[in-house]
């Protein structure tokens, strides 16, 4: 905990949602080759 009483969290496990997949380029950029 800093001096200044300021919280510090650290994460314990990282949620990724379903909602925010088209933000990783890799397996979109895959799909969008096999259809061409």
């Amino acid at each position: 905990r800093p001096l200044k009483g300021e919280l510090s969290i650290i994460p314990s496990e990282i949620i990724i949602l379903t909602a925010s997949l088209h933000q990783l380029p890799h397996s979109h950029y895959r799909f969008k080759d096999k259809v061409k």
